[in-house]
């Protein structure tokens, strides 16, 4: 903050570090106008989440505020002022933490001791008068220049001051159980230190999604009785989008103000048994991601089981205009950390301010980034047909301790809650009749399925239940037939008797499972003896499930509609396309009436006969 900007001399100084206001004073001892002797005050600090905080205030100067002229040129012309300043009540007579042990602890300091560490600082003025600036009209040469590392580095010494005695502080703490605000009440006029000392669950999901709020050093008192504080608890934000193939999915709205999800990326999708399917999850920064000496970021990501793991995965970083490949290593360094499990993987960052990108140039990051984290997985074997579908889903962890000083990020940690995926696959029910739609089933039929691009789908067979294993696309001499059908996993038989007779049950299923939305052909090519081959059936299956829009838990809300019919419970049965097939008996040529075509055929074959003894006869006599 530029100096123009803080209250010079005997005013109150306001130097805001990092968006997080942090305030010291000027604290020469002047003459007195209007003193307000023995009056306490309110601090509300007001936080921008909605966990449980707990804070703690040290009174590090204890004084009396007035309120007086300030000289020429330093701005307001009035303003408040700490006067008879002494060590505060966090330096108790009786207790360990006194002012001397204070006093050595800011003068052994590496960064800031050098302004504490003549023979003359002993008292708490001498120490006000550093902080604040020794008379009027001076700034403090602490924050003349390296304003920002200065004050962090005075933050710093005050809490570990006080974190590291066995002797707790003469303290006040206060916690907002109820709401957003910490209060603090009936404070006696002076300098305190506010530290955010614990943050619990507040919304009983049993995930802390917080940050810690940036020290602050406020001076309290005047004829204000209640002083609000608005502390900033800046939190990053994290989505997981899966890719709808089928179903045409844009115009989202932007995640996190800036990025746009990429069109088609969705909550829900459905797909084939076997195919690809993209995933794509995005995190944001904090606002006050300058505030971070180094930065914890890690993805968690959870399959479904009917989902495979995947083995690698693409990690890019926007930031404004440019786009950086971040690769998991560079050199000696090491960006990121992928590591699969059973049922997913992590992707982590030990520090997000030591990034390479994949030229090898420093990646320095602006709050404005995003981390996007791309990969694909597929649909397995298991799939569950229709509702409830297969659940996936992704959390992030990330640091939420701007005032943390050390070598291991990850040792204060928030979590976002997990953001959901489900993806969906279907199945034909193929129902076989003889002569007609109420006719009995004729055993051993068996037919193929060929999408609307000309393949044909590869079945594995398991009591009844054909599970989509692949797409075969003929060629080569390939001839869709009985024999290759049944080479190639094709072919299907529709339900028998244990004596290979023909059903005595008017219905006969196969169940094929594992198939997307689309048009598909069934096709007869294991005709039964003494039937005609079925027509080629054409089934569209059609499914209606959430676009554009967050889903969270329930699979109805996420499948509203299976073939125009509402779906009446999570039960597979309900996501099943009926198509029957029926093969009609008897000649394929048509025959009418009386004695039919034999009779044809015999006077057919008597005129041809007499005709050729009339010929020959004929020859012979012309020959006489």
């Amino acid at each position: 903050m530029k100096y123009s900007k803080r209250i010079a001399s005997i005013a109150l100084s306001a130097i805001i570090a990092a968006s997080v206001a942090t305030t010291t004073m000027s604290m020469g001892a002047f003459a007195a106008a209007n003193p307000a002797t023995g009056a306490t005050s309110t601090v509300n600090i007001t936080l921008t989440d909605s966990e449980k905080h707990t804070m703690v205030a040290y009174q590090i100067f204890s004084g009396e505020i007035e309120t007086q002229t300030k000289p020429a040129g330093s701005g307001t012309a009035t303003g408040s002022v700490l006067t008879n300043i002494q060590w505060g009540s966090a330096f108790g007579a009786k207790g360990a933490n006194t002012s001397d042990r204070f006093l050595a602890a800011l003068k052994a300091d590496s960064t800031i001791g050098g302004y504490f560490n003549a023979d003359t600082v002993a008292t708490a003025q001498d120490v006000a008068d550093i902080i604040g600036g020794s008379k009027a009209g001076a700034n403090s040469e602490m924050f003349k220049t390296n304003e920002a590392a200065n004050l962090k580095a005075l933050n710093a010494c005050i809490d570990n001051f006080f974190s590291g005695e066995t002797t707790p502080a003469a303290s006040v703490s206060a916690s907002n159980e109820t709401g957003k605000v910490v209060s603090f009440a009936d404070l006696t006029d002076g300098y305190y230190f506010f530290k955010d000392s614990n943050i619990v669950d507040g919304n009983s999901d049993g995930v802390v999604n917080a940050s810690y709020t940036k020290f602050i050093l406020r001076v309290v008192g005047g004829e204000t009785t209640t002083l609000e504080v608005a502390a900033k608890s800046e939190l990053p934000s994290m989505v997981k989008k899966v890719k709808e193939n089928n179903n045409a999915v844009s115009g989202q709205p932007a995640f996190d103000t800036n990025y746009t999800i990429p069109d088609d990326y969705n909550d829900v999708a459905d797909y084939t048994i076997g195919d690809t399917i993209p995933f794509q999850i995005v995190g944001s920064l904090p606002e006050n991601f300058a505030d971070y000496e180094g930065y914890y970021y890690k993805f968690t990501d959870t399959l479904d089981s009917t989902l495979t793991v995947p083995e690698t995965v693409t990690v890019t970083i926007k930031d404004g205009l440019t786009t950086y490949e971040i690769p998991a290593t560079h050199g000696g360094s090491r960006n990121y950390t992928f590591t699969a499990n059973d049922n997913g993987f992590t992707v982590e960052f030990a520090d997000l301010k030591n990034l390479y990108s994949a030229n090898g140039s420093k990646v320095t990051l602006t709050d404005d980034a995003y981390v996007i984290v791309d990969y694909n997985s597929k649909l397995k074997a298991n799939a569950v047909i229709g509702r409830p579908g297969q659940v996936n889903k992704a959390d992030l962890t990330y640091s939420n301790n701007p005032n943390y000083s050390g070598n291991d990020y990850s040792e204060n940690t928030g979590k976002t809650p997990e953001d959901k995926n489900i993806v969906f696959t279907y199945g034909i029910e193929v129902i076989k009749k003889a002569d007609e739609a109420n006719g009995n089933i004729y055993l051993d039929a068996g037919f193929v399925l060929k999408n609307a691009t000309g393949q044909y789908a590869k079945f594995s067979e398991d009591n009844g239940a054909y599970t989509f294993t692949e797409w075969f696309s003929p060629g080569h001499g390939f001839e869709l037939n009985e024999t290759t059908a049944t080479s190639n996993s094709l072919l299907f038989n529709t339900d028998s008797d244990a004596d290979g007779e023909t059903s005595t049950s008017t219905v006969g299923k196969a169940l094929l499972n594992g198939l997307d939305e689309g048009t598909y052909t069934l096709v007869e090519v294991d005709v039964p003896d003494g039937y005609n081959k079925a027509a080629d059936v054409e089934i569209v299956i059609s499914a209606d499930t959430l676009n554009n829009g967050e889903w969270t838990t329930n699979a109805a809300e996420a499948l509203t509609q299976f073939d125009s019919h509402e779906i009446t419970a999570n039960e597979n049965s309900d996501c099943y396309k009926s198509a029957t097939v029926i093969n009609k008996s008897g000649s394929s040529l048509p025959e009418t009436g009386g004695i039919g075509t034999t009779i044809f055929y015999v006077v057919g074959g008597t005129a041809v006969v007499g005709a050729s003894i009339l010929l020959i006869a004929k020859k012979r006599a012309n020959n006489k």
